[in-house]
């Protein structure tokens, strides 16, 4: 049977939120030049044969019988694209009304990637939040300097990729319990050759108790711990020290779960090189512990700290 040539193959990870999952199909246009990747993490509980997308004209769902973890299954989907563009959703997010006229409306094939503007929202209640203002802001600042689009951008939502670059440049995703996306994020933004920013929302981001994201964990917080000491390490060997991040935020995590586990978090800091102190100044360490506190206290009925 012949392969159908897509557009846009949109990847989607999938792990016990159907109901979700179902807003995040519902906002993705019936077209017939969009191709859908569904890839389910070993969802607990569900029904296959009533499963979202299972109704649906190009839509593609691959259910996993072991874990795969979120970079297991994006990978998973790239093996599968037949788009000519691809697009990255969370299960739990959705795009906007007019994103995929905006998709229309600016790809070009002289860009690998096309940045986008994204809002924020409470899955629960769909107010406001703040998780899209870091992202905006570089979109903003992207002609004062392009690098920290480039290098910090690292999330693969509102973003769309020429699928040529990522099958070339066979770009993955970390299969790891967090951060699986950081290096992809770094790696592509570093080796892009021609980027472009759109100042218009597509994505909408949500923030719900128990993503991810929003889960402190030793096994997460060690496991962002140690892709950002990946990174910033890929970012010495490039010459591009003043674009590293601060991993002190992983080595206090790390006492909070003990005294061995910050000890092997020291010995990683050694493996890897890191430089503890890299833009340490004590007046910021001070702001940014409120301003963190401060976070915590506003999100505290989405966070969960476990083990």
């Amino acid at each position: 049977m012949l392969t159908k040539d897509y557009l846009f193959s949109v990847i989607i990870p999938h792990k016990d939120s159907t109901t979700l999952l179902q807003r995040c199909l519902d906002s993705i246009p019936k077209d017939d030049d969009i191709q859908i990747l569904i890839i389910d993490d070993n969802s607990q509980n569900i029904d296959r044969k009533n499963f979202p997308g299972n109704d649906r004209a190009h839509v593609k769902i691959f259910f996993s019988d072991i874990q795969l973890t979120a970079g297991g299954a994006r990978n998973k989907a790239l093996s599968m694209v037949s788009g000519k563009w691809i697009l990255f959703s969370d299960a739990d997010d959705f795009f906007t009304s007019n994103a995929f006229e905006t998709f229309r409306a600016t790809i070009s094939n002289q860009y690998n990637i096309l940045y986008y503007k994204v809002e924020s929202k409470y899955s629960d209640t769909l107010k406001p939040a703040t998780r899209h203002l870091g992202v905006n802001k570089m979109i903003n600042e992207y002609e004062e300097d392009a690098n920290i689009l480039r290098l910090k951008h690292i999330v693969p939502w509102g973003k769309v990729f020429s699928a040529e670059f990522i099958k070339t440049g066979k770009f993955k995703f970390d299969e790891v319990p967090a951060s699986n996306d950081m290096m992809f994020g770094l790696k592509t933004g570093y080796y892009s050759s021609q980027i472009a920013v759109v100042h218009h929302v597509v994505y909408c981001i949500t923030m719900k108790s128990g993503s991810i994201s929003n889960t402190l964990t030793k096994t997460n917080n060690r496991s962002r711990y140690q892709v950002m000491l990946r990174a910033n390490l890929f970012l010495r060997e490039k010459g591009l020290h003043k674009y590293q991040n601060s991993i002190r935020p992983f080595v206090f995590n790390a006492l909070k779960f003990g005294v061995l586990e910050f000890i092997d978090s020291i010995k990683l800091l050694y493996k890897y090189k890191g430089d503890f102190f890299y833009d340490f100044k004590f007046g910021r360490v001070v702001t940014s512990f409120f301003k963190l506190k401060q976070k915590e206290e506003l999100h505290k009925k989405y966070i969960k700290k476990k083990e």
